[in-house]
Protein backbone atom coordinates (compact mmCIF):
# COMPACT_ATOMS: atom_id res chain seq x y z
CA UNK A 1 0.00 0.00 0.00
CA UNK A 2 1.14 3.62 -0.58
CA UNK A 3 -0.21 5.05 2.76
CA UNK A 4 3.17 5.61 4.00
CA UNK A 5 3.93 7.68 1.41
CA UNK A 6 0.78 9.51 1.16
CA UNK A 7 0.67 10.20 4.87
CA UNK A 8 3.83 11.38 4.53
CA UNK A 9 3.14 14.01 1.67
CA UNK A 10 -0.14 15.10 2.39
CA UNK A 11 0.58 15.48 6.50
CA UNK A 12 4.08 17.64 5.39
CA UNK A 13 1.11 19.73 3.38
CA UNK A 14 -1.53 20.47 5.75
CA UNK A 15 0.93 20.42 8.88
CA UNK A 16 3.59 23.02 7.35
CA UNK A 17 2.01 26.15 5.67
CA UNK A 18 5.14 27.82 5.48
CA UNK A 19 6.19 25.51 2.28
CA UNK A 20 6.80 27.21 -0.35
CA UNK A 21 4.02 27.07 -2.70
CA UNK A 22 3.67 24.24 -5.49
CA UNK A 23 2.18 21.05 -6.45
CA UNK A 24 2.18 17.35 -5.75
CA UNK A 25 1.24 14.11 -7.84
CA UNK A 26 -0.17 11.00 -5.99
CA UNK A 27 0.38 7.96 -7.64
CA UNK A 28 -2.39 5.52 -7.44
CA UNK A 29 -2.60 6.10 -3.51
CA UNK A 30 -5.63 5.28 -1.74
CA UNK A 31 -7.25 8.18 0.09
CA UNK A 32 -10.54 7.82 1.41
CA UNK A 33 -10.19 4.26 1.89
CA UNK A 34 -8.04 0.74 1.10
CA UNK A 35 -10.46 -2.01 0.16
CA UNK A 36 -7.26 -4.11 -0.26
CA UNK A 37 -5.38 -3.16 2.70
CA UNK A 38 -8.77 -4.01 5.16
CA UNK A 39 -8.97 -7.29 3.93
CA UNK A 40 -5.09 -7.96 4.46
CA UNK A 41 -4.95 -6.03 7.65
CA UNK A 42 -7.66 -8.47 9.20
CA UNK A 43 -5.02 -10.91 10.06
CA UNK A 44 -2.05 -9.90 12.62
CA UNK A 45 0.77 -10.25 10.07
CA UNK A 46 -1.20 -8.29 7.91
CA UNK A 47 -2.49 -5.48 10.58
CA UNK A 48 1.56 -5.39 11.43
CA UNK A 49 2.78 -4.80 7.97
CA UNK A 50 0.58 -2.51 7.47
CA UNK A 51 1.49 -0.15 10.48
CA UNK A 52 -0.20 1.84 12.72
CA UNK A 53 -0.41 5.07 10.81
CA UNK A 54 -2.47 3.56 8.16
CA UNK A 55 -5.60 2.54 10.47
CA UNK A 56 -5.34 6.10 12.35
CA UNK A 57 -5.29 7.43 8.33
CA UNK A 58 -9.04 5.16 7.60
CA UNK A 59 -10.34 5.78 10.95
CA UNK A 60 -10.02 9.01 12.56
CA UNK A 61 -12.05 10.29 10.25
CA UNK A 62 -10.53 13.59 10.21
CA UNK A 63 -9.34 14.35 6.77
CA UNK A 64 -9.77 17.30 5.58
CA UNK A 65 -12.09 18.20 2.76
CA UNK A 66 -10.04 19.89 0.22
CA UNK A 67 -6.06 19.25 -0.73
CA UNK A 68 -3.88 21.64 0.90
CA UNK A 69 -1.58 22.00 -2.45
CA UNK A 70 -2.89 21.67 -6.23
CA UNK A 71 -3.18 17.95 -6.56
CA UNK A 72 -2.91 15.30 -9.41
CA UNK A 73 -4.13 12.31 -9.31
CA UNK A 74 -2.98 9.23 -10.93
CA UNK A 75 -5.00 5.86 -11.09
CA UNK A 76 -4.96 2.66 -13.38
CA UNK A 77 -7.48 -0.17 -14.31
CA UNK A 78 -4.85 -2.90 -15.30
CA UNK A 79 -6.15 -5.39 -11.94
CA UNK A 80 -2.99 -7.41 -12.06
CA UNK A 81 -1.26 -7.32 -8.71
CA UNK A 82 -1.08 -8.71 -4.87
CA UNK A 83 -4.24 -7.00 -3.90
CA UNK A 84 -6.31 -9.12 -6.75
CA UNK A 85 -4.78 -12.04 -4.15
CA UNK A 86 -5.39 -10.51 -1.31
CA UNK A 87 -8.73 -8.83 -2.15
CA UNK A 88 -10.19 -10.60 -4.81
CA UNK A 89 -13.75 -8.60 -4.38
CA UNK A 90 -11.41 -5.57 -5.01
CA UNK A 91 -13.90 -2.77 -6.60
CA UNK A 92 -13.73 -2.46 -10.58
CA UNK A 93 -11.55 -0.99 -12.35
CA UNK A 94 -8.46 -1.39 -10.37
CA UNK A 95 -4.31 -1.34 -11.04
CA UNK A 96 -4.13 -4.68 -9.07
CA UNK A 97 -3.91 -3.09 -5.72
CA UNK A 98 -6.22 0.36 -5.26
CA UNK A 99 -9.58 0.75 -7.15
CA UNK A 100 -9.73 4.03 -9.24
CA UNK A 101 -12.49 5.10 -6.54
CA UNK A 102 -9.99 4.52 -3.89
CA UNK A 103 -7.87 7.25 -5.44
CA UNK A 104 -10.27 10.25 -5.51
CA UNK A 105 -9.11 13.00 -3.51
CA UNK A 106 -11.63 15.54 -2.27
CA UNK A 107 -10.09 18.98 -4.09
CA UNK A 108 -7.70 17.43 -6.21
CA UNK A 109 -6.93 19.76 -8.99
CA UNK A 110 -6.91 16.56 -11.29
CA UNK A 111 -7.31 13.35 -11.59
CA UNK A 112 -6.32 10.53 -14.41
CA UNK A 113 -6.32 6.95 -15.45
CA UNK A 114 -3.84 5.36 -17.68
CA UNK A 115 -3.40 2.05 -18.49
CA UNK A 116 -1.35 0.79 -15.82
CA UNK A 117 -0.92 -1.59 -13.03
CA UNK A 118 -0.22 -0.59 -9.71
CA UNK A 119 3.76 -1.69 -9.79
CA UNK A 120 4.24 -0.13 -12.90
CA UNK A 121 2.85 3.12 -12.03
CA UNK A 122 6.55 4.12 -11.26
CA UNK A 123 8.12 3.17 -14.08
CA UNK A 124 5.49 3.83 -16.94
CA UNK A 125 6.66 6.70 -19.43
CA UNK A 126 2.74 7.69 -19.60
CA UNK A 127 2.90 8.19 -15.72
CA UNK A 128 6.35 10.52 -16.02
CA UNK A 129 4.92 12.38 -18.73
CA UNK A 130 1.65 13.21 -16.90
CA UNK A 131 3.42 13.52 -13.78
CA UNK A 132 5.87 16.35 -14.99
CA UNK A 133 3.23 18.17 -16.92
CA UNK A 134 0.85 19.04 -13.81
CA UNK A 135 4.00 20.03 -11.89
CA UNK A 136 4.68 22.89 -14.52
CA UNK A 137 0.86 23.32 -15.23
CA UNK A 138 -1.07 22.67 -13.18
CA UNK A 139 -2.89 19.98 -15.10
CA UNK A 140 -2.51 16.37 -16.56
CA UNK A 141 -3.28 15.58 -20.22
CA UNK A 142 0.25 16.16 -21.06
CA UNK A 143 -0.99 16.86 -24.62
CA UNK A 144 -2.55 20.01 -23.85
CA UNK A 145 -0.27 22.87 -24.02
CA UNK A 146 0.43 25.16 -20.39
CA UNK A 147 -1.95 28.30 -20.73
CA UNK A 148 -1.02 31.37 -18.55
CA UNK A 149 -1.43 29.28 -15.20
CA UNK A 150 1.45 26.89 -15.64
CA UNK A 151 5.05 27.27 -16.15
CA UNK A 152 6.59 26.41 -19.79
Amino acid sequence: MDFLSLLIVYRALLDHADLPPGRAVLLSSPFLDSYAARRFGVNPFGHMLLGTSMWGWLEDGALPRSAPRELGVVAGPLGIGLGSLVAPQLPRPHDGVVAVSETLVPGAADHIVLPVTHSAMLVAASVARQACHFLRCGRLRARAPCGPRGLR
